[in-house]
């Protein structure tokens, strides 16, 4: 990673902490602190850590980054004012994990494209149930498309297929472009033989 690559990345990393840090010094409801801000603080922490255990490509570092602070903006204004903000962030979420593991695996020699997407569409179903855990608990509306006047515009059933439906297309999508990168070193390998 280029160095002004990783001073954005660090930019981005230490900012959920600052952002944690005010958001429990002036704001009133803590609700969202536990059911959001120190979930995604952890996911920081543990993918940092998992990059330097397991050698994993720095880079990623800085999609997670970006994809947790979309998230976060998304949990504070762009899901109430986008109906399918939630939807692009599935897909993207879904292909940025897949490339992560398709890139972990095919270093250990272990690459299996089907073991993959079914590990992705594992971990976004469990992501749902963890929302759906989080609704009953914290009754925060985790499911479940609202406008901005919080009139739902798709109900939580519809949501959590189309938020499943929409990480199926990420992950097939990076595998099938993982897969035509493949087939090209292959034919340019295969020509020179």
């Amino acid at each position: 990673m280029n160095r002004t690559a990783e001073f954005i990345n660090n930019i981005l990393f230490y900012g959920l902490f600052v952002y944690t840090i005010l958001f429990a010094t002036f704001n009133k409801s803590h609700e969202i602190l536990f059911i959001i801000l120190f979930p995604t603080l952890f996911v920081a922490l543990a993918f940092s850590w998992l990059v330097k255990v397991k050698n994993l490509n720095p880079n990623f570092k800085f999609i997670l980054n970006i994809g947790l602070w979309l998230n976060l903006l998304g949990e504070v204004y762009f899901f109430y004012h986008f109906a399918y903000y939630d939807k692009i962030i599935h897909f993207s979420t879904s292909f940025f994990v897949t490339m992560i593991l398709y890139d972990y695996l095919s270093k250990e020699g272990k690459v299996n494209k089907i073991f993959i997407f079914f590990s992705v569409l594992g971990l976004f179903a469990a992501f749902e149930i963890f929302e759906y855990i989080e609704m009953i608990i914290f009754n925060y509306p985790f499911m479940g498309v609202f406008d901005s006047s919080g009139t739902m515009i798709m109900p939580p059933l519809d949501d959590t297929m189309t938020d499943l439906i929409f990480a199926c297309f990420g992950s097939l999508f990076c595998l099938i472009l993982k897969k035509e990168k493949i087939d090209k070193f292959n034919k340019k390998i295969l020509s020179k033989i």
